[in-house]
This record gives structure tokens, C-alpha cells and sequence, in this order.
């Protein structure tokens, strides 16, 4: 089983697949909504396998988001999805490297 059966399922109206993926979203939307507190990003960009799906994934955790959220930060904070599809980690990770290889400012 994996994350994209799970999320075809739900879409698909399977009611086990739409609870997971419920479950799923509101952690990642609390989770979100403390790291906005804490460090006060002026955008979140969310990527991999899920991220894919803006109309069914991503706007339950924009709408966990902003149901958690102070209303300082209620659509201040834009949450994107990542260009680099499931390639986003390994970008940021290259990143690094390079801004620490070459000690970019």
C-alpha cells in the first residue's frame, strides 16, 4: 500500500482511505501551524508524492492551517507546492551543499 492508493481511494470515495487521509492532513496542518508560530516563514512549500494533488490533499492542509492558525498569521502565510515535484528534498540538500562548499551569503 502507498500514500498515492490511499489518496486515489479517498478521492475515489473509499471511507477507510478518506479517514487516513483526514488524519493524515489535520497532523500535517497542526504540524504546519506550530513551525509558523516558532519561526514565522513567509512562505511554506509543501513537495513529494501527495503534493501533487492541490484540489483534494493540499487544500485540507491549507484548511487545517488556517483553522489552527492566529489570526496574525489566518492567509498571510501562503502554502505552495513545490516545482521540483518529488525531487524537492534533493534540491534543498544540493542547495546546501553548495551554499556551504562555495560560502555563499
Amino acid at each position: 500500500m502507498t500514500s498515492k492508493k490511499v489518496l486515489n481511494a479517498a478521492i475515489n470515495g473509499d471511507v477507510l482511505a478518506i479517514e487516513v487521509i483526514d488524519s493524515a492532513t489535520e497532523y500535517i496542518g497542526i504540524s504546519i501551524d506550530t513551525l509558523v508560530k516558532l519561526f514565522n516563514p513567509e512562505a511554506i512549500t509543501l513537495s513529494g508524492g501527495l503534493s501533487d494533488n492541490e484540489e483534494y490533499y493540499v487544500e485540507r492542509i491549507r484548511t487545517k492551517v488556517h483553522a489552527e492558525s492566529l489570526p496574525i498569521y489566518k492567509e498571510k502565510i501562503p502554502i505552495l507546492t513545490s516545482s521540483f515535484g518529488e525531487e524537492a528534498a534533493l534540491m534543498g540538500a544540493f542547495s546546501l551543499m553548495l551554499h556551504s562548499i562555495l560560502r555563499l551569503e
